[in-house]
């Protein structure tokens, strides 16, 4: 989800200023795609939550769940590509 202004919620994964039109932002002729699949959500098909086991020096579990580091990996790309491209920072 793009939020199209500063002032929307802070935990987008993009957030453009309010005085650029997305739509009249320069499109390279060649340019990156961030694509991903989540294999694991943390829920199973039934939707009750699903853990990865338990090492010896955990105290609690931990969903199992691909989706942060999907995340980390798209604010990277936006960091290191897209932005850089349109001059946003």
């Amino acid at each position: 989800m793009v939020h199209i202004c500063d002032t929307l919620p802070q935990a987008s994964p993009l957030s453009i200023p309010c005085h650029l039109n997305p739509y009249d932002l320069p499109v390279p002729e060649d340019y990156s795609i961030f694509m991903a699949v989540a294999d694991k959500i943390g829920f199973d098909s039934r939707g009750r939550r699903l853990f990865r086991p338990m090492t010896n020096e955990q105290q609690t579990q931990e969903i199992d769940s691909d989706l942060p580091l999907i995340m980390e990996n798209f604010k990277k790309f936006m960091t290191e590509v897209w932005q850089n491209h349109i001059g946003l920072k």
